[in-house]
């Protein structure tokens, strides 16, 4: 069994495949057979990668525990905990974090979690990042930023208590 070959024109892998279609027993058998748990298509998508986007908790948690990389950024540079955010895959966001994951990693605009959570109108993801201790004055690679306190306030008034802050 060859468990290193890819398709040819998105270069995944098997392991890419199973993940991100949670066949938590078909990793399995392709990681013992060798198959490398931080492996990247051509888009650069990882596998933990691909299974925190698509929300498959199992799958996350099976290649943590054979030794994908936490951080290692994939598709956008994004890192697997931005993804599960981005995706609004919050309870495989909520595990990334209690395994160390950074709550304010950025992807290739330099744009964090929070930042993606606010862009995609997930008001709990966002106070929940804010909760977490993500940071709020972050800025991204745009020439305005991304979001600022006043902008906060506005979209999660009645909704989320964030701005109540001394630093706002």
């Amino acid at each position: 069994m060859d468990v290193t070959k890819r398709d040819p024109k998105l270069r995944l892998t098997g392991l890419h495949h199973a993940t991100k279609h949670g066949r938590v027993s078909t990793m399995t058998i392709l990681i013992e057979h060798g198959a490398d748990v931080n492996a990247r298509s051509k888009d650069g998508t990882t596998p933990l990668g691909a299974a925190a986007r698509a929300g498959k908790l199992p799958a996350v948690k099976r290649l943590l525990r054979h030794g994908a990389d936490i951080e290692l950024k994939g598709f956008l540079s994004m890192s697997p905990f931005h993804e599960a955010v981005y995706s609004a895959s919050r309870a495989v966001a909520k595990y990334l974090l209690t395994r160390g994951a950074d709550i304010n990693s950025t992807d290739r605009l330099q744009c964090t979690p929070l930042q993606s959570a606010l862009e995609n109108d997930d008001l709990k993801t966002a106070r929940w990042l804010v909760e977490q201790g993500a940071d709020m004055e972050s800025r991204d690679s745009l020439p305005v930023w991304a979001f600022d306190i006043e902008s906060i306030g506005k979209r999660l008034q009645g909704r989320v208590d964030v701005v109540n802050r001394s630093a706002c």
